[in-house]
């Protein structure tokens, strides 16, 4: 009977863990991935720090491997304020695909 409290515990932790990472307040606002670049930035404003990132597309043909093309990705950086953790916001193709805390708070 213990052993099914701690197990079900545990799991209901892991699983507020992951959900906690898929979200940031900004405001009253919950930002979520999905959310487009605009909205990211008209609710939480500019970012501390914008990067744009490119990784080549690989491609295999009959001459062998070979550079398609180029896609790229951009991380905002968001200083939350003393006590929180700094997050990473990824976008892609103007949607923010990942949500990303860093390990220390500010």
């Amino acid at each position: 009977m213990r052993y099914t409290y701690v197990l079900f515990l545990g799991t209901l932790m892991a699983g507020a863990a992951s959900w906690a990472g898929e979200t940031m307040r900004c405001g009253n606002v919950l930002i979520q991935p999905g959310e487009s670049l605009g909205f990211v930035l008209d609710q939480c404003g500019p970012p501390q720090l914008r990067s744009t990132v490119t990784d080549p597309v690989w491609a295999r043909g009959l001459l062998g491997t070979y550079v398609a093309g180029i896609s790229g990705y951009e991380i905002w950086r968001y200083d939350r304020g003393a006590g929180q953790f700094p997050a990473n916001l990824v976008f892609r193709e103007g949607k923010l695909r990942r949500i990303e805390f860093e390990s220390r708070p500010r």
